[in-house]
């Protein structure tokens, strides 16, 4: 079941609410719950998920919570599939910080990580990967990616089993544009296949249990 989390604070215009299920033979999206007009729901051969359009400036801040899921490996398979939040991956040749989690098979063996990347919009930056967070099916997360200045945002992870509810781990790190190009001004809840040279994991679906948006722009969108 969908459940869509919604904050009090003043300056929240817009909450995305959606359920996203991407399968081995190819990339679903399926909008549930309550979404503003300005919303909109992206579905290729590689991604799938939710992009609004916002206003980015210190405070812009997107959030998701999720479960991680099931995997199933052959024998010698790799692959895998992403999860993530960005801010500005809508948009063309500009920044876009992301964080995230990544599920799939290395060598037939099961493999779960989070990781953090700032994509420059001249050149590919590799996905630093939190080694201190610790994954497996048993796992739900909550992801943040907020926006300090023009240069720098604030990515963090809190992670817990969902079956008892002890947390297991929480990683934070302040990444910066590494050539001061600007965020383009786009929000994003993804999944991503991260390359078409290595098979698309098979997963069980994934449910986004909530994803927000915290605009700096307050003429943008729809007010919730």
């Amino acid at each position: 079941m969908l459940r869509c989390g919604i904050t009090t604070a003043v300056r929240v215009r817009r909450v995305i609410c959606a359920f996203l299920a991407v399968a081995s033979a190819g990339v679903v999206v399926a909008p549930a719950g309550a979404t503003t007009s300005n919303v909109t729901t992206h579905t290729t051969r590689g991604w799938a998920g939710y992009l609004d359009h916002i206003g980015v400036g210190a405070g812009t801040e997107v959030t998701i919570t999720y479960r991680i899921p099931h995997v199933k490996c052959r024998r010698h398979e790799n692959s895998s599939v992403l999860f993530w939040i960005g801010l500005g991956a809508g948009a063309a040749r500009r920044s876009s910080p992301r964080v995230g989690t990544g599920v799939g098979c290395r060598r037939g063996k099961h493999v779960y990580w989070a990781w953090h990347q700032w994509v420059d919009g001249r050149r590919h930056h590799p996905r630093r990967v939190w080694q201190a967070l610790h994954l497996t099916p048993s796992t739900e997360v909550s992801v943040d990616l907020i926006q300090q200045s023009s240069g720098a945002v604030q990515a963090s992870m809190l992670a817990w089993n969902w079956r008892n509810g002890n947390q297991t781990g929480f990683a934070k790190t302040v990444m910066h544009d590494p050539h001061g190009q600007s965020i383009g001004k786009t929000a994003e809840c993804m999944a991503q296949r991260p390359s078409f040279r290595v098979g698309l994991a098979r997963f069980s679906p994934v449910h986004f249990i909530n994803c927000a948006l915290r605009d700096t722009d307050p003429t943008s969108g729809t007010t919730i």
